[in-house]
């Protein structure tokens, strides 16, 4: 089926389901899903763990961003050796600005878009042939920001061969106006890069679908509300994880057009 924004998520156990998001702190249990769906996965993202900044208290990945871009590769390794046909990206480590405003900041002149971007860098001189999804951030809902950072990014070089790129701070954003700017902004700076935004959810696809060209959502295991299924809690067991992600993305291919 040839469908965009295309949907990446790490889905039950007994869906095949072709495009893949990975998390790199729990990578080596999804490798299970991995083997046993190889022939189906066309495309893989390797996300860069950036959930550890849900606690406020972290201020960086374990060992650095240096360290991380190390895991990154090595799980690239691993996973590129279970699907060799499937096309993989893996994360640069980014700096998020929206679980903790301010909260992955050094100073007002070095914020966590500069830690990114001195993140990506390293990524790209150090291993420059792993296929790299350049993340771009920004600041707590300020679509400006973004404009700011890839500029940044194209000054710099990053994006030069470089065709992936991913808006990476709207991870916990409701706003519909909010994400709707900032996908506008980077699509209008960027109109020939492949986009992926994190986090999207499907309140907001509908406005947004056309800006980019693939999202991931983990939310199908939490309430949601369907022709199909209307219910008021969180899945908790397997029969509902599988039930609660197909009454999602039936939703998510009504929304796109899908059949």
């Amino acid at each position: 089926m040839n469908i965009k924004p295309l949907f990446f998520t790490f889905p039950p156990e007994s869906i095949p389901h072709g495009y893949v998001l990975i998390n790199a702190n729990s990578w080596r249990r999804q490798l299970n899903y991995i083997r046993s769906h190889r022939d189906v996965i066309e495309m893989i993202i390797i996300d860069s763990g950036i959930e550890i900044f849900r606690d406020r208290n972290t201020r960086d990945y374990p060992g650095g961003y240096k360290a991380q871009v190390y895991r990154l590769v090595r799980i690239y390794n691993v996973v590129r050796s279970i699907v060799p046909k499937a096309f993989i990206l893996a994360t640069c480590p980014d700096y998020p600005d929206d679980y903790w405003p301010k909260q992955c900041w050094v100073s007002e002149d070095v914020t966590n878009v500069e830690r990114t971007l001195e993140s990506i860098r390293f990524a790209l001189e150090r291993f420059p042939k792993i296929p790299w999804l350049i993340p771009i951030q920004g600041h707590h809902r300020d679509p400006l920001s973004i404009k700011m950072a890839i500029h940044d990014l194209v000054d710099d070089g990053l994006l030069e061969n470089r065709d992936y790129v991913a808006v990476a701070n709207l991870c916990t954003e409701n706003t519909a106006s909010v994400i709707y700017d900032t996908l506008r902004i980077a699509r209008d700076l960027l109109p020939s890069h492949w986009i992926h935004a994190f986090g999207i959810n499907l309140r907001t696809l509908n406005r947004v679908k056309d800006l980019i060209d693939s999202f991931d959502s983990t939310a199908w295991t939490r309430p949601v509300s369907t022709k199909i299924l209307n219910a008021n809690w969180s899945a908790k067991n397997e029969y509902e994880r599988l039930f609660f992600f197909l009454a999602w993305y039936f939703r998510y291919l009504e929304i796109i057009g899908g059949e």
